[in-house]
């Protein structure tokens, strides 16, 4: 069998990957969860998805360890304690992929209007009659509105560049590692919620489009969503190690070397620069390739604070 991947293609993330998995051997259930920071009038100088990975475990005691860890998401933060800036940097049961975003155009959007027919005519060859008409819906609902001119291209590039990326992830966790169950825990908001989860179809049809027939397996593929009696979403624990991550990235010029704010300094120069479960990627134009490498500002485990730094005159 073929197994190339997209994300195997990437030497830097998969000696990262390798060292990572190592500790994990025969795991065939994982999480993702995923936070975005792609506002599009946002101030932020980065547009940022964020992807962390981890062995899928007892949900509850997990959440509770994170909950214990990291107080709270990043807008509530005023700086970072020294075991939270640990947490981040020593854990070694998360791995996260971090996608800057650059300028798309209309390339994305082509290519999933081009995609369409294709995927709505294989579905209605393959799916059972029980979920075959809710999921026909929903492709075509998303034709019309692709071709309506008051539709959001943002909105729809935002579902597409998720989509992707999930499937990516999927393709490579079936085709490496043989995984049979995976729940992807997504930060809420517009991408998930259009049309009660579009953007979980587009990941369906693009990991299967990857795998391409390679295994016969189905995998078991969740989402997490919120209750649907209390209203409530019970895995914000679990969505605040990637949305610190993107939180401080999206703050972060990573072309300029500069931090918008303290507590953005000290946490991008002690935990996530010269991470090694932390593999940066670049996704522009429809294009996915590495991003950059970013090595540690000061070798070692002391804490350099951004109150510590002289600045040049």
């Amino acid at each position: 069998m073929n197994t190339r991947t997209v994300l195997s293609q990437s030497p830097g993330f998969m000696e990262k990957w390798k060292k990572y998995k190592k500790k994990f051997p025969g795991v065939k259930e994982w999480y993702i969860a995923s936070d975005y920071c792609l506002n599009k009038d946002s101030d932020k100088p980065t547009k940022v998805m964020t992807f962390t990975l981890c062995p899928a475990v007892d949900l509850e005691r997990l959440q509770n360890q994170i909950s214990h860890s990291l107080k709270s998401d990043i807008k509530e933060h005023k700086n970072f304690s020294d075991s939270e800036i640990q947490f981040i940097r020593d854990n070694e049961f998360f791995f996260s992929i971090v996608v800057e975003v650059k300028k798309q155009g209309s390339v994305l959007e082509d290519k999933l209007k081009a995609e369409l027919d294709p995927w709505i005519k294989r579905i209605e060859e393959e799916s059972t009659e029980e979920n075959l008409t809710k999921r026909l819906k929903k492709f075509h609902f998303l034709r019309q509105y692709l071709n309506q001119n008051s539709h959001s291209t943002d909105l729809v590039t935002k579902i597409i560049l998720v989509s992707f990326i999930i499937g990516v992830i999927i393709e490579f966790l079936i085709v490496k590692h043989n995984a049979q169950k995976i729940l992807w825990i997504s930060d809420r908001g517009k991408i998930i919620d259009f049309d009660d989860g579009l953007v979980i179809e587009l990941s369906n049809m693009n990991y299967h489009n990857l795998v391409k027939g390679r295994t016969r397996q189905e995998i078991l593929f969740g989402v997490a969503r919120e209750d649907t009696v209390s209203k409530r979403f019970n895995f914000d624990p679990m969505i605040r190690y990637p949305d610190i991550i993107s939180g401080v990235i999206s703050s972060t010029d990573l072309e300029k070397n500069t931090s918008e704010g303290g507590k953005h300094f000290d946490m991008f120069v002690n935990a996530i620069a010269g991470n090694e479960r932390i593999s940066f990627f670049i996704l522009q134009k429809g294009i996915f390739k590495e991003g950059y490498i970013i090595d540690k500002l000061k070798k070692g485990n002391v804490i350099l604070r951004s109150s510590c730094v002289k600045k040049t005159p």
